[in-house]
C-alpha cells in the first residue's frame, strides 16, 4: 500500500490501541493533552495523525514498515 492510501488522521481510540491503551484511557489522555503523540482537536472529536504515531513507533517512512514486517 502507497503511503498516499494511508490516512492521514485516525480516531484516538484506534491510535490508542496501536499504543497499547484502552478506550478510556486513551480519552483521558487526549482531554488532558497528555496523548503520547500530536492529537487535533476537530469540534467535539480528537484525531490522531498518522505520522505522529508512526513516528513514535521509530518507523520513518512506509518502505521501512514494510522491510521491518517482511522479517
Amino acid at each position: 500500500m502507497a503511503e498516499a492510501e494511508y490516512p492521514a488522521v485516525i480516531g484516538v481510540v484506534a491510535a490508542g490501541k496501536l499504543l497499547g491503551m484502552g478506550r478510556t484511557k486513551a480519552y483521558r489522555l487526549a482531554k488532558t493533552e497528555r496523548f503520547p503523540c500530536p492529537v487535533l482537536r476537530i469540534g467535539s472529536r480528537y484525531a490522531v495523525p498518522v505520522r505522529g504515531v508512526r513516528a513514535l513507533l521509530g518507523y520513518r517512512d512506509t518502505h521501512e514498515c514494510r522491510e521491518h514486517w517482511k522479517g
